[in-house]
């Protein structure tokens, strides 16, 4: 209890203000109000000022510690058994990053076959590439005949003269 509690005596009893009990107990002026009215608290009336009884007060503090001290050990036991499952979870889920890598790994093994497989494949066919564009290229000038570069009897039937030419530009 702090020093500067003013208390009065009578009859062998001490008593303290409500809000001095406020101060003692940590809580509000009111929440003494309501425990007053509740009955928890042992009241006088001098003038117009209330006055608890300090035992009381004390009680209510004592009460107020040990619904404290099996909070924290609720909470306590609580947090244990939350560790306790969060270490089986992560235990299970350390399995399944194994089971999951070893399955992964026989699949990265047959895709990096694969991958061989295919490369193969590749050159191969590129081979067969190169030999076909051979073939096409040699071919080529036997199977086409040359365009005639001097515009033929098609430029001739076609061919306008420059007076023809003229007058469509005028036109």
């Amino acid at each position: 209890m702090s020093d500067n509690v003013k208390t009065i005596k009578n009859n062998g009893k001490t008593w303290c203000s409500i809000q001095e009990a406020a101060e003692i107990l940590g809580v509000s002026y009111q929440t003494v109000r309501r425990r007053i009215m509740s009955g928890d608290l042992e009241v006088r009336r001098e003038g117009r000022r209330y006055f608890i009884k300090l035992s009381d007060v004390e009680k209510l503090v004592e009460q107020m510690e040990n619904v404290s001290k099996q909070s924290k050990i609720d909470q306590i036991i609580s947090m244990e058994v939350e560790l306790k499952l969060a270490n089986e979870r992560i235990k299970a889920l350390q399995e399944q990053i194994e089971i999951l890598k070893e399955q992964h790994a026989e699949q990265i093994s047959t895709l990096r076959e694969r991958i061989k497989e295919l490369e193969a494949d590749k050159g191969f066919l590129l081979e067969q590439l190169r030999e076909k564009d051979r073939i096409i290229k040699e071919l080529m000038p036997r199977a086409l005949p040359r365009p005639k570069t001097g515009g033929g009897w098609l430029r001739r039937l076609f061919k306008r003269t420059k007076e023809e030419k003229t007058e469509d530009q005028r036109a």
